[in-house]
């Protein structure tokens, strides 16, 4: 098969903190629209199964770059990931979005997000923030806390009983700040939404997702319901949180990569 992209390591510094990432060229393509990878809470800028590597990969044989990092305190990135905070994750997106402005072989005017998880929370956020988004994907985004609710109480309670912070807040494993848990139950992404209507946006659910349960995708179709920009809604029967059967991975990608190669 002839060589189709070029592949390059990039750093950057956030508040003294190195950020490392991967940006992957289409070649015979400059410039070219590019999207910026939003990984999920303790994630990394691979994701499961590689998956937002194959993403990438596939974004580039139809002529669209792709920006992959690791945010502060995970995967390579400098940083501890109990430090880790919404505004933090979002400073972090909004420096890679000034690093793609500044290379000429991308095209900065023809920019999308694709989010997953508390990323895609995230890379809303940060679009309302930027405003120059022409496109946004969202695979099993976090609309609210709500579903955490009771952990959360729970760690409040150990919290104030002087139990150690690193151990009444956990995720999946990973120890979540006070400030990251403050930040998620003040958010409020009908208004994030409602900012930025009129962005293209798509939405991929399993009905399988144990982690983010399907309610979190009927509140992003409410509040996407009036929006003046195009909305698409995917829900996968047999998927899960991370597209683990092959099939719907590939599912997955079929479908961002058409939705791109059509709004960027």
């Amino acid at each position: 098969m002839a060589k189709f992209e070029e592949r390059s390591p990039i750093t950057f510094e956030n508040e003294g903190k190195k950020i490392f990432g991967v940006l992957h060229l289409p070649i015979h393509k400059s410039p070219c629209p590019v999207v910026f990878f939003f990984h999920g809470f303790a994630g990394n800028k691979c994701g499961s199964h590689r998956i937002y590597v194959n993403l990438a990969t596939a974004l580039s044989k139809i002529g669209i770059a792709s920006l992959r990092i690791d945010f502060r305190g995970c995967g390579d990135s400098e940083g501890e990931i109990k430090e880790m905070t919404l505004e933090s994750e979002i400073s972090d997106a909004l420096l890679a979005c000034t690093f793609i402005e500044s290379q000429p072989s991308l095209d900065a005017s023809r920019l999308g997000f694709i989010g997953k998880s508390l990323g895609g929370a995230v890379a809303v956020m940060t679009a309302n923030r930027y405003k120059n988004v022409k496109s946004i994907a969202l695979w099993a985004p976090v609309f609210s806390a709500q579903q955490w609710k009771k952990e959360w109480e729970k760690a409040k309670l150990k919290m104030e009983k002087k139990v150690a912070a690193d151990e009444a807040i956990r995720i999946n494993g990973e120890i979540a700040g006070e400030g990251f848990v403050k930040e998620m139950f003040a958010m409020q992404l009908d208004k994030e939404l409602a900012e930025i209507e009129s962005v293209p946006l798509m939405h991929i659910h399993g009905e399988g997702d144990t982690i983010v349960g399907v309610e979190h995708a009927e509140l992003f179709r409410k509040h996407r319901h009036q929006s003046k920009g195009h909305s698409h809604f995917i829900r996968m029967p047999h998927a899960d949180h991370d597209f683990s059967i092959i099939e719907m991975q590939r599912q997955a990608i079929e479908e961002t990569c058409q939705w791109f190669k059509k709004t960027l």
